[in-house]
């Protein structure tokens, strides 16, 4: 199964929609809108910029789940990566940004907000029974280019004692750190020593494989087409709230306060249809779908063709309702996040509004 690879981190250049203006009436209203691209976010910008983030709570945390994405999740949204053969991709963990089982021994890819990599290696170094390494060491180790960036190799054996305490005999990390600006990933493989030697080579094609995928789009003139995505116009339903485009989101709309839907732009084939689909369900934890499982989805009509669309629900009762289409030379999605029961009670409005989007070029 490939989650593809579509470029970035290069990272990505970011939409970030223009604030529409409404005409108040009396009682219920339709909103009815045309929106054009938006300006390229900088890899340099902090995480807060480049993905939309406005430190809303992570819904990995207690309380009401928060449909605003952390940062995992707005990583998430736009990493790929292709799944080695005979691996398999396991539901999400709190902060694991891609979580993989590779013949016993675990392989993910964790969002670090701080630490450094000095911090952060010597970290790893002390869950391996490894005294730490100064900046200098640390300078030496085996480096090699992941996403763009210059990254640190740990590869360790002995006794493993993660977060929980316990220790395990007989085990060996091989552990990627990655530096961005405002914040880094790190790349692991834990195991067993020999299951971790014999997965070697697919871990570090693994790593070669993740990359971001690149948004593109000009930056926008009032009243005037972009050659990006172009005039995209829509039909809200009745209730849902319209708030600005973020990160790398062209609109956004909240039919409640627990429920979001957004439209969003990738370039070409956006990673390719069967990828998205079975990354959405991974996020569910879900299973991923073949060729002739994606072929069996229900179809509904956007932008003048009929598209596959996707409903896909978790056992902790959130889900995501999610559509792609062609458009302008890019792939457009249409995505809907949020408590399993809302969603279900939203099918019939996000289908409409699917249906309601034309050009407007």
């Amino acid at each position: 199964m490939s989650t593809t690879i579509s470029s970035r981190l290069g990272l990505a250049m970011m939409l970030v929609a223009l604030l529409l203006a409404g005409c108040g009436v009396d009682g219920p209203r339709q909103i009815t809108r045309t929106r054009t691209g938006a300006p390229m976010r900088q890899l340099d910008a902090s995480t807060a910029l480049r993905f939309g983030f406005t430190g809303a709570a992570s819904p990995h945390g207690g309380g009401t789940p928060s449909t605003r994405p952390s940062p995992e999740q707005g990583i998430a949204e736009l990493l790929r990566w292709t799944v080695p053969p005979g691996w398999e991709s396991l539901p999400p963990k709190p902060f694991r940004v891609v979580n993989l089982l590779a013949d016993g021994a675990e392989c993910y890819v964790t969002y670090v907000a701080g630490g450094g990599a000095q911090g952060n290696i010597n970290r790893w170094r002390g869950q391996m029974g490894a005294d730490p390494l100064d900046p200098a060491a640390i300078d030496k180790l085996a480096t090699s280019r992941i996403l763009g960036r210059r990254a640190h190799l740990v590869d360790l054996e002995g006794t493993y004692r993660g977060m929980g305490g316990k220790a395990r005999d007989g085990m060996r990390m091989r552990a990627i750190y990655v530096g961005f600006p405002a914040f880094a990933l790190s790349i692991k493989m834990i195991g067993p020593r020999d299951v971790v030697e014999a997965n070697r080579a697919k871990f570090d094609a693994f790593c070669v494989s993740l990359a971001f995928a690149q948004e593109t789009a000009p930056a926008p003139t009032e009243g005037a087409s972009s050659a990006g995505t172009g005039s995209l116009g829509w039909t809200a339903p009745d209730g849902w709230r319209e708030e600005r485009g973020s990160g790398m989101r062209h609109v956004t709309f909240r039919p409640s306060d627990t429920c979001e839907c957004y439209i969003l732009f990738l370039p070409e084939q956006g990673g390719g249809l069967l990828a998205n689909v079975n990354r959405w369900r991974q996020q569910m934890g879900r299973g991923p779908l073949d060729r002739d499982g994606l072929a069996k989805l229900p179809t509904t009509t956007i932008l003048g063709a009929k598209q596959p669309w996707l409903e896909v629900f978790s056992e902790a009762g959130q889900g995501i309702l999610a559509i792609a289409s062609p458009y302008a030379g890019q792939t457009l999605f249409v995505k809907m996040i949020g408590p399993a029961e809302e969603l279900r009670a939203q099918r019939d409005a996000f289908l409409a509004f699917c249906g309601s989007l034309r050009s407007d070029r």
